[in-house]
């Protein structure tokens, strides 16, 4: 496929945005892949490698992990990502009073239960997250969970400057530090165009969260309108 053309894939027919805490599985993954980007990546084997962290390590005596955010990375605004992003997108959930399961990911985090809902970032807040340097880390945890590590990659690193206050609603735009930013978005017709931050990939991708009269779609998660697992992807092509 060429790099030039438009990607479009159906997400869902709902009419959600994709980046909403309560849109299906279907349309939060792929956005938050792509606009986002993981902190760590997970392979089909499941193995644990680098994402938007470059490296990480575990101190068995302190029970302490060790992050070190990759180097020269960049939120879509233009700001150098620092190691306290990394602090505040793990102790947003716990801050936002719109109810939340994606708590579930941080809970092992040593204090993150000190904050509370409508509660203010404040770097250093929370015992077990200490920023080290602009790009290092280290979290504490309550007890080792091998788990936690693949939990990340439902953790958005997001710059808190394009949230409002409530650290739920986007200003304009969600902004992420993933391969594509959102360059466009129409969420009466579920349409949101988004565009490549770097070569080497298909430039253009359309989402589309609603039915589009006469919209060629090229992936779909949709078939006879229900929403179907990844495994049953629909690849579609206009003749």
């Amino acid at each position: 496929m060429s790099m030039e053309k438009t990607l479009t894939v159906q997400l869902s027919t709902q009419g959600e945005e994709p980046w909403n805490i309560d849109a299906p599985v279907s349309a939060k993954k792929p956005f938050k892949h792509a606009v986002f980007g993981y902190l760590v990546n997970i392979s089909d084997s499941l193995i644990v490698e680098p994402g938007l962290l470059e490296e990480w390590s575990w101190d068995f005596e302190a029970k302490k992990y060790i992050f070190k955010v990759r180097k020269g990375l960049k939120f879509h605004n233009g700001r150098r990502v620092h190691s306290n992003d990394v602090e505040f997108s793990l102790q947003r959930w716990y801050l936002m009073q719109h109810p939340s399961f994606e708590k579930a990911y941080v809970r092992n985090v040593k204090g993150i239960d000190v904050l509370k809902p409508g509660g203010k970032f404040v770097s250093g807040s929370v015992p077990g997250i200490k920023i080290m340097d602009e790009r290092t880390l280290s979290i504490e945890v309550s007890s080792y969970n091998p788990t936690f590590l693949h939990s990340l990659i439902d953790v958005p690193l997001v710059p808190m400057e394009e949230l409002k206050d409530d650290y739920f609603t986007w200003k304009t735009l969600p902004v992420g530090a993933g391969v594509y930013r959102v360059e466009k978005a129409d969420s009466v017709k579920g349409i949101f165009h988004l565009s490549a931050m770097t070569s080497g990939v298909i430039q253009k991708i359309d989402l589309l969260t609603k039915n589009v009269p006469g919209q060629n779609v090229d992936i779909s998660t949709v078939r006879d309108g229900a929403i179907v697992g990844p495994e049953e992807i629909t690849i579609l092509t206009k003749h």
